[in-house]
């Protein structure tokens, strides 16, 4: 699918969806500059856009590969560009999966822009929508399309590092929860959890370091193919790239100190289910040497054949039970 428009005389004109007829607007006035929007581009689309705007097969190949990276390629005339776009983040995010995306292509030129995607994108059409009613300012063509573009796909980033941090606090609750005895169950939930986060969280970084990289080239001053005054634009995206990279950070060191807690819930519990033990067998050990007393194999034990003998031994030993207690409980160890 094809969608065009011009910037000329400071005026946004659409133009037709039609190959013929975009190339024939464009080229009758050298003052105006293009924007190309193709959607699931055929090889013979690829093909005619290398050969009419004189862009190199391998860029334009490129488009079909839906696994890449951030990354900017300089030529003479134009320059490629290849952004992976956040897919929009859905109400409950699994931290198991990796960070959805899904590729889109630039490549500006003097004169031109042209988008690829294989299918559509709802950062291109917004920004596209923007421009054809004229709601962006005026400005330098294409750089002004360009940054809109990316800075639509950067702040696409933000919801899903929301995401991981409500993700966080509930992975919190569940380990916080075991030290008061709530939802024993949910123990290996919790740790699971925290490493998924984790791992998704050292995804988003793989795929933001590039785009970070990429904004740095884009906002030297020297770079020949955006006016100069567009610099600043790039850096200040390369700065909120910056700052999307020191928030995962500082959820990444969020989820190694739950990791910590984790473990220090697991030993206080543990240290109380051995306390309980220990107070369990410190009691029991006077009364096995009651009851042993009086198991012996002789005639002559004192009490042995009085009617209250059972009875007073069993007294006496629930009286040191409940002595041993309230002597525990005194002392702070129950």
């Amino acid at each position: 699918m094809l969608q065009a428009m011009l910037l000329k005389d400071g005026q946004v004109v659409p133009l037709p969806a039609d190959f013929d007829a975009i190339l024939s607007a464009w080229r009758q006035d050298p003052g105006c500059c293009l924007w190309l929007d193709v959607t699931a581009p055929d090889p013979a689309t690829l093909a005619r856009l290398s050969r009419e705007f004189r862009i190199h097969p391998a860029e334009v190949a490129a488009t079909l590969n839906q696994d890449h990276r951030a990354q900017l390629v300089e030529h003479r005339e134009y320059f490629y560009l290849q952004l992976p776009v956040p897919a929009p983040p859905r109400r409950h995010e699994d931290p198991r999966r990796r960070l959805p995306t899904r590729p889109l292509d630039l490549i500006a030129g003097r004169r031109y822009l042209i988008t690829l995607h294989q299918e559509r994108l709802e950062v291109v059409d917004l920004t596209w929508s923007r421009f054809a009613r004229g709601a962006e300012p005026q400005g330098v063509w294409p750089d002004l399309p360009v940054h809109s573009l990316c800075e639509a796909i950067l702040q696409g980033y933000f919801p899903h590092l929301d995401r991981m941090e409500e993700e966080l606090e509930r992975a919190e609750r569940q380990v916080f929860g075991q030290e008061v005895g709530r939802e024993p169950a949910d123990s290996s939930q919790a740790l699971e959890r925290i490493f998924a986060i984790r791992r998704y969280l050292l995804g988003l970084r793989r795929t933001l370091a590039p785009l970070r990289d990429t904004f740095a080239s884009l906002a030297r001053r020297d770079f020949p193919h955006l006016a100069p005054g567009s610099a600043s634009l790039f850096a200040e995206l390369y700065s909120r790239t910056i700052r999307l990279l020191e928030v995962q950070e500082n959820l990444r060191e969020y989820t190694a100190g739950l990791v910590e807690a984790y473990l220090t819930v697991q030993n206080n519990r543990m240290n109380q289910i051995m306390k309980t033990l220990t107070v369990i067998s410190t009691i029991m050990l006077p009364l096995t040497v009651i009851t042993g007393f009086f198991g012996m194999n002789f005639t002559h034990i004192p009490g042995l054949h009085s009617p209250w003998g059972f009875w007073g031994a069993t007294a006496f030993m629930v009286a040191l039970g409940l002595g041993m207690l309230y002597v525990f409980r005194r002392r702070g160890w129950i």
